[in-house]
């Protein structure tokens, strides 16, 4: 499994059982005790026991099967039959466990070991026993089975029925209520039990006009049997004798650890050899790391006496002796048929991660020597020459290991070294100096503002930590201080630049090479940064450069725009510092770069502005040991890193300008009028960018109702509400970056009107666990096929013309009933002059090649997943240019770009006006000079806040028809042109398309 490991996936199933089982026969229960033909008869004993034995299993499926619970047909109710699912799951994953337990015994003698398979064994066939007897085999017959059953699932189900049991108790008439008063208390105990919840029943006594006996109900302590019944959450169900295992449990992890590292290594092998950005690769694999310490924290909580240290859990598994394990474990890879295909595998040192543990381990030990930052004379020795173009396939196996443990140490020897330094600085200045082994690295929770790295900020402070622990402390115990989380992700940041070099690790295979990709791991970098100057917009940089000459003249009476752009231009700083490259480099080059754009700024004591020169803060930190090789080795050779730091710098990048774009008021106002204009047929054609725009951020800019309708014929009031709550605070305030953690500083909540979560902010937000992301709902026909549209070059401007033109009787709106889906042939992509593919691919490479074993061809369920999940992120990063319909491509356009346009069409439409104006001036025969609506609204004051009150009362104006309407139209019209002055595609707003020369 990769969702959840095969350990933890049985239980769930079992549970999922038990929780249905007795929340079912209570029910059963609580109507025959509500329905006695006489008090005297015994009353039946809920289940009331957090815990269940399977002994009880069989009792209370017989129980059921005994009452009638079946359907005339002999099977489960159809609101039910996720019970059978369930079962069947349970039932074929524990065998499938149970083959464990025979690997297992072959090289590891142990009592636990023995007695745990009788268990597990004996609970198989008591789950099979209750799947018979519900006549699950009969009813697989004739109908199938589905696949997992989800927990929500078995809960609503069971909501559902104690609801419905709650309100048939509270629904008694007046004369059953005399009646239970008449019989006393003993009578409403069954109800009370049916209601669910105890407290706003009648009492008993008061409506049959008979006062009941209030000393007696003060002294009278009621009886365990009287309470009412209360549903156990699921969570709390346990079975009490399942067949636990740590050594399973570990087993299934550490199979987990090993379809993972497949998926993650195929994901930067597309990375590298088919063009998929970084940091879609990146935002994937941390869903996977996710799913891995998910699985290792359960067995924590399982099994709180196990250490879960990676070499606890290898020693486990193995017996402690991992050389004796090799060609004793066998995968299970699910074929297409869904029939199990046993493959032993090849390298349980590499597979088991084994290899990269010992590489982690003589780093960190090596460090802890001197903590320096510099390797001991013996490390630069073993570490060699390190030559960043060995020919892998050419070298022999021993030689490949040793270069990658050359370059793994000094790639780690780099990272902490760029994680602590501001600390060990900042540490070096203080008073009372902290114990470099007590200082918190991470620095989110620091009072400073320290960052120095982008993607692996927590990864590097975590390793810095390891890195920086006394070795003279007796608490300082390297083997149980690495976790798996550590080695997993150690592992899969070395395979993103392996599987590039044309080395990957197959898991019945062993060593598989190709030729190397021609791929750089900045190159997705080096486009949203444009270092190379390829750009038409110049990158996020320039970008917002252009943007800030211009200016956002609506901003200047909104509090919040200063502190806004001033924490836009700091996130600028960290980009121009950390991303894709770093000044730990010393590269000149940069260094005066970032001196040159961001000038540092000091106030004082006479309150007079004066510039100071920039100071290099890592000037002293240990020379990167990839020296030789290149300036910025860190980055260089780590795909990883650049992926996930350009993932970060892409949220980074998108949720100010939402911050922004909520102090703004044209962004909102220029979509809305667009519709607007659309409806009043002053635009007959749809405009790309605009567009796309609307559908994108549809739920930002239009009520539920105008959504839900399509139609905008009075936008007037509804829109000065919308612009009058641009500016209050949803929740929570905005101080001085410094000191915070930049994601929860711009964190989206603290926005009402743009609060559009993108895939990655999303995943982000929730620590990547893909179970806690929400599902926003899909895209309708018509509007995919509009935004496919938008996003594309097209032939001729008549394709794009005939495919969007807007329906004479519409409004502007877009048909959501749409059946006529876009065929691929109308789109014809035309290549910009000079421009081909940014990741060429070399014809001798493939990424599935022909002899491949039959493993690593097999997809299970659980990678299909991961891989929807990927395409998720590649549709976000990169969706105006990827195969599939663009869905919600938020996270790669360029927004600083896109805000330059909307504020410019507003300055088209004022800088007309005031043409007019003049040129009314030198003819005396015209009495009204200029566009009245310009002269009173926005021309006196030249306040652009008013400017919102310019166009609105246009509308108004317009509405009322007349000669009062001239001045209206004349705006319309200008406006009008001036939105169809914009007519580029989607995909040039893209960092990744908006490429005007070969790379």
């Amino acid at each position: 499994m990769i969702t959840d490991s095969l350990y933890f996936a049985y239980k769930q199933d079992t549970n999922i059982f038990a929780y249905w089982l007795v929340h079912t026969s209570n029910l059963i229960k609580i109507n025959l005790n509500n329905n006695r033909e006489s008090q005297d008869r015994p009353r039946y004993a809920l289940q009331g026991s957090k815990e269940i034995s399977t002994n009880d299993f069989i009792t209370l499926t017989e129980f059921l099967v005994e009452q009638g619970h079946l359907s005339q047909q002999g099977y489960l109710s159809e609101g039910e039959t996720f019970v059978y699912s369930c079962l069947k799951s349970a039932i074929k994953k524990r065998k499938s466990a149970g083959k464990k337990y025979d690997q297992l015994s072959g090289f590891i003698n142990s009592s636990e070991l023995v007695e745990s398979n009788a268990t597990h064994q004996a609970f198989i066939r008591t789950i099979e026993k209750c799947y018979n007897l519900l006549n699950g085999p009969e009813w697989e017959r004739d109908n199938q089975v589905s696949g997992e059953v989800s927990v929500e699932e078995a809960r609503r189900f069971v909501t559902s029925k104690y609801d419905k049991l709650e309100v048939e108790a509270g629904g008694a008439s007046e004369g059953e209520e005399r009646s239970d008063a008449e019989a006393g208390p003993s009578s409403q105990q069954g109800r009370q039990q049916g209601r669910g919840k105890k407290g706003k029943g009648k009492k008993g006594g008061r409506r049959g006009g008979k006062k009941p006996n209030k000393s007696k109900n003060r002294t009278e302590t009621p009886k365990p049997e009287d309470e009412p019944y209360k549903p156990i959450p699921f969570e709390e169900i346990r079975v009490a004798d399942g067949g636990d295992s740590y050594l399973l449990a570990t087993y299934s992890a550490v199979q987990q650890w090993i379809e993972l590292r497949r998926f993650v290594q195929d994901t930067w092998q597309q990375a590298a050899y088919e063009g998929v950005n970084t940091a879609a690769a990146a935002g994937v694999s941390r869903v996977a790391f996710s799913m891995m310490s998910k699985t290792v924290s359960q067995m924590a909580v399982r099994f709180p006496e196990k250490k879960t240290s990676y070499l606890n859990l290898i020693n486990t598994l193995t017996g402690g002796g991992i050389d004796q394990a090799q060609g004793r474990f066998q995968l299970e890879a699910s074929t297409p048929e869904e029939r199990t295909n046993p493959r032993v595998v090849s390298d349980i040192k590499e597979q088991f991660l084994w290899n990269m543990y010992e590489i982690l381990k003589d780093f960190l030990e090596n460090h802890q020597m001197n903590r320096t930052g510099r390797p001991t004379q013996g490390m630069k020795r073993s570490l060699g020459d390190w030559d960043k173009n060995l020919d892998l396939a050419a070298a022999s196996e021993e030689e490949r290991m040793s270069w990658r443990r050359s370059y793994t140490i000094r790639w780690l020897f780099d990272l902490v070294n760029v994680c602590s330094n501001p600390r060990r600085l900042r540490n070096e200045k203080l008073t009372q100096r902290q114990e470099l082994e007590d200082i918190n690295w991470l620095a989110a929770n620091d009072v400073e503002d320290l960052r120095a790295i982008f993607g692996l900020n927590d990864f590097a402070a975590e390793i810095t930590t390891l890195a920086m622990q006394n070795p003279k402390k007796s608490t300082t115990k390297i083997e149980e201080m690495i976790q798996p989380r550590h080695v997993f992700q150690l592992q899969c940041i070395v395979d993103s630049f392996t599987v590039s070099k044309g080395w990957y690790n197959s898991a019945d295979a062993g060593h598989r090479l190709q030729e190397p990709a021609t791929f750089s791991a900045t190159r997705d970098i080096d486009l949203f940064m444009d270092r190379k100057q390829k750009n038409s917009l110049g990158g996020y940089p320039f970008s917002l450069s252009v943007l800030w000459l211009l200016g956002i003249p609506s901003c200047h009476d909104a509090t919040g725009h200063e502190q806004a752009r001033a924490g836009i231009d700091q996130v600028n700083l960290h980009f121009a510092k950390f991303l894709g490259s770093h000044i730990y480099s010393k590269d000149p080059e940069l260094v005066k770069d970032i001196a040159d754009r961001f000038p540092l700024k000091v106030i004082n004591v006479r309150n007079e502005t004066l510039e100071v020169e920039y100071e290099n803060e890592f000037q002293k930190t240990p020379p990167s040991l990839f020296a030789n090789n290149a300036k910025h080795g860190l980055q260089d050779f780590s795909p990883f890193l650049c992926g996930a730091g350009l993932e970060e710098a892409l949220s980074l990048s998108y949720k100010p300008f939402m911050h922004l774009w909520q102090e703004m008021r044209e962004p909102l106002l220029l979509i809305r009028l667009y519709r607007y204009l659309k409806g009043t047929r002053y635009l007959t054609e749809r405009i790309p960018l605009w567009e796309g725009l609307e559908i994108l951020f549809e739920k930002c800019f239009f009520t539920k109702e105008e959504i839900e309708t399509q139609r905008m014929p009075v936008p007037v009031v509804k829109t000065r509400a919308l612009l009058a709550k641009l500016h209050e605070t949803k929740s929570g305030t905005r101080t001085h970056i410094s000191g915070r953690d930049m994601h929860d500083y711009w964190d989206l909540a603290k926005c009402n009107t743009f609060n559009l979560e993108t895939t990655i902010t999303a995943y982000r937000r929730v620590g990547w666990d893909w179970e806690k992301v929400t599902d926003e709902g899909t895209r309708s026909e018509e509007d995919t096929r509009i935004l496919r549209l938008a996003s594309r070059t097209h032939s001729s401007e008549t394709v794009w013309l005939e495919q969007t033109e807007i329906s004479a009787e519409g409004d502007g709106g877009r048909d959501r009933n749409a059946e006529e889906p876009l065929t691929q042939s109308v789109v014809v992509p035309v290549p910009l002059e000079g421009s081909t593919p940014q990741t060429p691919i070399p014809e001798s490479s493939s990424t599935d090649p022909e002899g491949l074993p039959e493993f690593e061809n097999n997809k299970s369920a659980e990678y299909e997943l991961l891989s929807r999940i990927r395409e998720d992120f590649i549709d976000d990063v990169n969706g105006f240019s990827n195969k599939f319909d663009p869905k919600k491509p938020l996270a790669g356009l360029n927004y600083p770009q896109i805000t330059y346009v909307i504020i410019d069409v507003f300055a088209r439409v004022e800088k007309a006006l005031e043409q007019q104006y003049l040129e009314d001036l030198k003819d005396n025969g015209i009495e009204q000079k200029g566009n009245s609506l310009f002269l009173y609204h926005f021309r006196g004051s030249r306040n652009p806040a008013k400017r919102n009150n310019l166009y609105l009362n246009a509308i108004e104006l317009y509405l009322r028809d007349g000669e009062e309407a001239e001045d209206a139209v004349n705006i319309f019209e200008l406006f009008s042109e001036a939105l169809k002055y914009e007519e580029r595609p989607m995909c040039r707003f893209a960092f990744w398309e908006d490429v005007k020369r070969n790379l």
